[in-house]
């Protein structure tokens, strides 16, 4: 291959990608929206609403590909309650842009992204699923990224490793002499450094539990890639190496395990996380009051609380409970327990129950 055919090559991987997208499924009951990314692009997708207070997954494809690619993670989670919004990249789909820059520009679509959600579901608590090129922008958006679980499937370390593996998988071993001079392309053409694109350096940054997923047989992200990222990333972090999978969807390949992993890990990451500790007001006024009358006949000395007054709630969530401490506003909270209220919330899949 000479010069001019790696150049061809290059531009062939970096062109625009648009494609006429259509309605959203039916199921999902999505709206259509937009949002600006400071990539300079107007980025298009759609939001799904599922359960309140029960998460938002943002859903991001891989290179080339649009939210079409993310279509049934979608339904499996709208399934689940949760919210998710699917979105094209910069050029790609049917969001703007001149060239598909292997998660630079990205990045900034996702952080886009992130404040949109935050923005219209506020308070719900964000998770992403990246796939290869969507992994590595959500990276390359660390530590920027106030997200609270992220999962990333077959993500490249470096863009170096990524050429060469998939020129090594063309041309074997002459792939990695071929390799620079693809990578050297980067700059003229995009804009970007290939220092700028080693997720491997920011996964780090990712303050919060991560789920790495890749295949075994892998050749475009091979099992060293994906052990070197998880080596990498701070813990909470999980890793799924799934056997016989190559570079392709893992939940068309494995289907109902990738499902339970996945939710499993959302579950554990946005609806019950553990061994928090959260301080909030809560107005009296928003109390039952058959539930605060028989509150207040556990207290040791029965006061009069004016309904006007706020309680101080600290919550501390466990595995499968919630405990609150009602405490009076200018009260010290007490070491033993006894002279505060205890209330005791049991969580049991979805639903939540208060025992008082």
């Amino acid at each position: 291959m000479g010069l001019v055919g790696l150049y061809g090559v290059g531009w062939e991987l970096s062109r625009p990608v648009p494609a006429r997208i259509g309605p959203a499924p039916v199921e999902l009951q999505a709206e259509a929206i937009t949002f600006r990314s400071e990539s300079g692009s107007m980025i298009r997708g759609w939001l799904s609403r599922g359960t309140t207070h029960g998460g938002v997954v943002l859903l991001l494809p891989g290179v080339r590909a649009n939210r079409l690619a993310m279509v049934d993670r979608a339904l499996v989670l709208h399934a689940a309650g949760y919210s998710t919004l699917l979105m094209d990249f910069q050029a790609t789909g049917e969001s703007s842009g001149d060239a598909i820059t292997f998660g630079w520009r990205e990045r900034l679509d996702v952080i886009a992204a992130v404040q949109t959600l935050r923005r219209m579901l506020p308070g719900e608590p964000i998770g992403i699923i990246g796939t290869s090129l969507g992994g590595a922008a959500t990276l390359l958006a660390a530590p920027a990224l106030d997200v609270q679980a992220v999962v990333l499937e077959a993500v490249y370390p470096s863009i170096e490793v990524a050429v060469e593996n998939r020129l090594r998988m063309r041309f074997g071993t002459l792939g990695a002499t071929l390799s620079p001079l693809l990578v050297v392309q980067l700059r003229p053409r995009l804009g970007v450094s290939p220092s700028d694109l080693k997720p491997i350096d920011r996964i780090g940054q990712l303050r919060c539990p991560i789920f790495i997923i890749g295949g075994i047989v892998d050749q475009h992200t091979t099992v060293a890639d994906t052990q070197r990222l998880y080596a990498a990333a701070r813990e909470p972090k999980e890793l799924w190496l799934i056997p016989d999978a190559a570079h392709v969807d893992y939940l068309r390949t494995s289907g109902a395990e990738y499902q339970r992993r996945v939710l499993a890990f959302f579950d554990r990451a946005l609806r019950f996380r553990d061994r928090q500790k959260i301080s909030v007001t809560q107005d009296l006024r928003r109390a039952d009051r058959h539930q605060l009358d028989k509150t207040q006949n556990q207290i040791s000395r029965r006061r009069e609380i004016d309904q006007r007054n706020k309680l101080i709630f600290v919550a501390t969530t466990h595995q499968h409970a919630v405990e609150f401490d009602l405490i009076e506003p200018g009260r010290p909270r007490s070491v033993n327990s006894s002279e505060n209220l205890r209330v005791k919330i049991a969580t049991s899949n979805l639903r939540v129950k208060m025992s008082i």
